[in-house]
């Protein structure tokens, strides 16, 4: 799986725009991730990796540290997020 440090230039950069952000993460690490999931049993315990995975991804890019207290909600509402990871795995 790709890894989140490798493209910390990425995240901390200013020059570029979140919807490029979200665009290379789909590109770089989710699909990395979504490749061998057809083979994946999904437990309750995988489908909560699969959520926390997901959310550090998004807090990384838009810079909101692990002690500030985000609601999911507004997560997903700041990235205009229309499907989760999760959602993709189970299709």
């Amino acid at each position: 799986m790709a890894n989140l440090k490798a493209l910390d230039k990425i995240w901390k950069s200013k020059a570029i725009t979140l919807k490029t952000k979200l665009s290379i993460l789909k590109t770089c690490v989710f699909s990395t991730m979504l490749y061998g999931c057809k083979t994946w049993t999904v437990t309750k315990r995988c489908e909560n990796q699969i959520f926390s995975f997901e959310k550090k991804c998004y807090r990384k890019i838009l810079k909101i540290g692990w002690t500030q207290k985000v609601t999911n909600k507004e997560l997903y509402r700041k990235i205009q997020l229309a499907e989760t990871l999760l959602q993709k795995v189970i299709q």
